[in-house]
């Protein structure tokens, strides 16, 4: 639109104006039915991140993963992991039990996940903060309060 003026004026519910961009009533069914596939699968071990190919199987090709993503539908990580939102506050309530530091080895075993998804998830607590990482290991501060 050439204004941004005319633009505030013409969006009305169920469509919002957010950062310039004008968004819908919500996620296209597909997104939802994905990432409803998604949370069933992850419901009984939510650290066991589906391979690449299951992902496509469950309809969460890379544009799907996309508008999921950006809606705050699902936490992405390097490397093709695909976690429910909270997974990675979930792991740190885990890893700030185990004793003090800790191997990836023994956060795996805790977290009951593979080595790709233990990895990554230490790796992205580690860019926000949460862990540390140290030569016997890693461990998660004693100020550090893993929260809900």
């Amino acid at each position: 639109m050439p204004a941004r003026r005319l633009v505030t004026a013409l969006v009305r519910p169920p469509l919002r104006l957010d950062a310039g961009r004008v968004h819908g009533p919500g996620l296209p069914p597909p997104v939802v039915a994905a990432v409803d596939r998604l949370r069933a699968e992850l419901a009984e071990a939510p650290f066991r991140a589906p391979t690449a190919d299951r992902l496509g199987e469950l309809g969460l090709t890379p544009p799907v993963l996309a508008v999921a993503e950006r809606a705050g539908t699902i936490l992405r990580l390097p490397g093709d992991i695909v976690l429910l939102p909270g997974a990675d506050r979930a792991a740190l309530r885990v890893l700030h039990d185990l004793p003090q530091p800790f191997t990836v080895g023994r956060a795996r075993e805790a977290l009951d996940a593979p080595r790709r998804v233990t990895i990554a998830l230490l790796e992205h607590l580690h860019r926000q903060g949460r862990t540390e990482r140290l030569p016997e290991g890693h461990r998660v501060p004693e100020d550090e309060q893993p929260g809900d």
